[in-house]
């Protein structure tokens, strides 16, 4: 049953007020917020009926909900806070568990990937190296992890400040509907892709060389690479960017929790640079080690028919299959997520 406008316009103004508070404030807010409005609906209406014109002159002096919201919080110098906090913070300590974790694990494999089996090795010297080596990059990966996070919420929340404060004076109308249990963004996909996306740059950018075969010669663990990694120094900054872009999208969703004009224009827009990214990384530059097939078939003692993708490794037919693989990833995606758009927009007021 259809609310009357009173009721439903009063709903979507508490909404967009509380939707932008720390999780903690919430409840408490929303219900002091709702009993402040009836009782300025009750002083407005003086015991006459409380129709649209008081509702909305009611709603229009409270003011804006984002500044409205910015009083309730008290404070509105800082670099990640209200609605944004929350999950900046949440998903910050699930990554840097993640990162820190798959580091050490990543070094632990680098130091046997490394160490050769002879009595006359100085075990001490190569421990101590590789101790101060992998510290090191553990630093930087967690410091990686951090900066990315950090400037993804801060610029998402500069960005949706100056959307939800600036332009125009503020009315009623502009007020976003409260999303029903189909329009809504479950967090955890959201921070499941993030810190996947962010796991994997950073074992991009400390430990490719452990992506490939691995293999033990002698008692030594080593690793045939699927990339060339005498190109990586040019090919990672184009693979961190995508990554960091995904991460942004990702931000995106957590933050807005629906699905609206906002988040499917920022999906559009980063899967359409990310393809264009990719194309050019694996179109145009060396990405891959072109003797990873030779390589792995010598090992293995076997010849790769023409069924095996490994047939074709480095190939101008690899790379038009991987580009195709990654566009329609990218039109899913991007058509998924503007059908629901659409379909929220469509639910009637």
């Amino acid at each position: 049953m259809k609310k009357p406008y009173e009721q439903e316009i009063v709903d979507r103004y508490v909404y967009d007020v509380v939707r932008r508070l720390p999780q903690v404030q919430r409840a408490d807010i929303e219900k002091e917020l709702r009993t402040l409005i009836e009782d300025l609906l009750e002083e407005r209406a003086a015991g006459g009926p409380c129709g649209k014109q008081v509702v909305d002159e009611v709603l229009s002096g409270l003011g804006s909900p984002a500044l409205l919201a910015t009083q309730y919080r008290g404070a509105d110098r800082h670099l990640i806070g209200g609605e944004y906090y929350d999950a900046y913070w949440w998903i910050l300590k699930i990554v840097l568990l993640c990162v820190g974790a798959g580091t050490v694990i990543a070094a632990i494999v680098s130091f046997f990937v490394g160490l050769p089996v002879s009595d006359s090795f100085d075990y001490s010297r190569y421990f101590t190296d590789w101790l101060a080596d992998n510290i090191q990059t553990v630093v930087s990966a967690l410091a990686l992890a951090f900066a990315t996070i950090t400037i993804a919420f801060a610029v998402m929340e500069r960005c949706q400040a100056k959307i939800s404060m600036g332009g125009g004076s503020w009315t009623p109308d502009r007020l976003p509907q409260v999303p029903d249990r189909k329009e809504i963004i479950k967090p955890s996909e959201s921070v499941i892709s993030i810190v996947a996306l962010v796991v994997f740059m950073v074992l991009l950018a400390v430990a490719p060389h452990l992506i490939g075969y691995w293999k033990v010669v002698e008692g030594s663990l080593q690793v045939i690479s699927i990339f060339d990694l005498e190109a990586w120094p040019r090919v990672l900054p184009l693979l961190l960017l995508g990554f960091a872009l995904g991460i942004v999208q990702e931000v995106v969703k957590l933050v807005k929790g629906r699905y609206c004009t906002t988040v499917a224009a920022v999906t559009a827009a980063v899967n359409l640079v990310s393809f264009g990214i990719v194309t050019v990384v694996f179109g145009c530059m060396p990405v891959w080690n072109q003797k990873y097939a030779q390589q792995l078939a010598a090992e293995l003692q076997k010849t790769f028919g023409e069924h095996d993708l490994l047939s074709i490794w480095g190939e101008g037919r690899f790379t038009l299959l991987l580009l195709g693989v990654f566009f329609l990833a990218y039109a899913l995606d991007t058509a998924v997520v503007f059908y629901r758009t659409f379909r929220a927009q469509r639910r009637p007021v």
